[in-house]
């Protein structure tokens, strides 16, 4: 499954893969890597200022060209072999430089200006972007294993704009990894109806959350991701029954299994 969310995790749009990933009706066909996203941002309203992020096996000179016709920004890392005509130096005479060393340059593909920068780190990343560059450098802290110290070095901003905007994805895939819903079954589609339930649920807590910390709740008042699933499986076990009496009557066997007296049921409704 192909999935578009935001840093927090929140899903915008996804696509179940199926085999064969089809260009977006009137684009060209860009491979399936690019394909997708541009079925992933048709959700994205054009020419409005948004910006999209991807990893370097969706990045292709193709995509963040395409997506700036449509007036979106991007920004992905890329392969060092897809930026024709850019040359950078070599991981080892950057690695000599120290870490923090950077190079950027710049092409126009299609009349669209490219810009792309190496920066070199533990070890060197490429990224390219329709619209960020390296500028305004700011610095951030690194650990030296060899002499147990820390240093700042200095990291381009189009560096901190992909680190700070990628993840969405992982982090969503790591709250469903939690509390999955688990299932031994041969047959496929139960297994993808129930991870539906999951992303439906974390979705949902991601938006309580939010919403929870604008109302200005503290920290401690907002249910965590297990105690919010245990509330939707608790209230959606009750809200089966109609009548208000079963429904006091589930109470009272939900909260006399929990130890907590079947006389706070009543209370609880």
């Amino acid at each position: 499954m192909f999935i578009a969310c935001d840093k927090d995790g929140l899903i915008h749009n996804f696509e179940v893969y199926t085999g064969k990933i089809l260009p977006v009706s009137g684009k060209d066909d860009i491979g399936a890597s690019g394909n997708i996203v541009l079925r992933l941002a048709a959700v994205i309203p054009k020419h409005k200022y948004h910006f999209l992020f991807f990893d370097n096996w969706f990045t292709s000179l193709k995509l963040l060209t395409t997506l700036y016709k449509d007036g979106i920004y991007s920004l992905g890392a890329v392969r060092k072999d897809i930026i024709h005509g850019l040359t950078f130096s070599s991981d080892n005479i950057m690695k000599k430089k120290g870490r923090g060393t950077y190079e950027e340059d710049e092409a126009t593909i299609e009349d669209v200006k490219i810009f792309a920068l190496k920066w070199f780190d533990n070890k060197s990343v490429c990224l390219a972007s329709s619209f960020y560059r390296s500028h305004p450098i700011d610095t951030v802290e690194r650990f030296v294993r060899k002499e147990k110290t820390k240093i700042n070095i200095q990291r381009p901003n189009m560096v901190k704009e992909y680190n700070l905007f990628m993840g969405g994805v992982d982090l969503l895939d790591g709250l469903i990894s939690y509390y999955r819903i688990t299932l031994r079954s041969r047959k496929w589609y139960l297994n993808i109806f129930f991870h539906f339930i999951d992303l439906v649920i974390v979705t949902a807590w991601i938006r309580y959350k939010a919403d929870k910390q604008i109302a200005g709740l503290e920290k401690k008042d907002i249910l965590d991701s297990l105690g919010f699933r245990a509330e939707v499986a608790f209230w959606g076990r009750v809200k089966i029954y109609e009548n208000e009496e079963d429904q006091v009557e589930v109470l009272k066997e939900i909260l006399k299994k929990k130890g907590k007296g079947a006389n706070k049921a009543h209370t609880a409704v």
